[in-house]
């Protein structure tokens, strides 16, 4: 059943925990709950029943992103934070680390994403099998899963990132969302 949001017409999924998965770096990745082939299979159901105008997606269920740009209507991820998004004049490992200056910081650097994409070798084999399935074509590493959206709404503010021009055409800040009180009935 829908529910009316702002004026518009919200179908809400419900959620169900998958199995846990820990990674050789010590990570406790719930992959299960990122990949999602049943939460894609439950936007190819909605969207074959209600054909909407839109679909927005929270870019961490990775299932209902592949099923929206498989779906061939206008999509976009609703994100919290940019933090995947690396930019040029940015440390890939995360914020308050400063990008690599000297050659040595490089290697390290270097060293750092190496590992990383080691560990995430086997999300990006269960994601690029969900996106085969749909026709898609594989991505690289987990970060590329971001970038796939024509448009990324972020519900922050540009001043409380971290200094770039580098931004994708396609990422907007919109500031924060705000709760209204009175609408949390009808997400239960």
């Amino acid at each position: 059943s829908s529910n009316d949001l702002a004026g518009l017409s919200v179908i809400p999924i419900p959620w169900r925990r998958s199995e846990r998965v820990v990674v050789d770096v010590g990570l406790d990745l719930n992959e299960g709950d990122m990949v999602q082939p049943w939460v894609a299979e439950q936007v190819d159901g909605l969207v074959s029943a209600i054909l909407p105008d839109a679909i927005a997606v929270d870019p961490m269920l990775w299932g209902a992103m592949t099923a929206a740009e498989a779906s061939g209507q206008p999509w976009a991820s609703l994100s919290h934070n940019p933090y995947t998004i690396r930019g040029m004049s940015l440390d890939v490992r995360g914020p308050g680390i400063s990008p690599p200056r000297t050659f040595l910081e490089r290697c390290g650097h270097f060293a750092t994403t190496a590992q990383r994409y080691a560990a995430q070798r086997p999300a990006v084999q269960r994601v690029n099998a969900l996106r085969g399935h749909y026709g898609l074509p594989p991505i690289s590493d987990l970060a590329e899963m971001y970038r796939r959206a024509p448009l990324t709404i972020a519900t922050t503010a540009e001043p409380f990132e971290y200094r770039r021009d580098d931004w994708p055409a396609g990422y907007i800040f919109v500031g924060p969302l705000i709760w209204e009180p009175g609408t949390s009935d009808c997400l239960n």
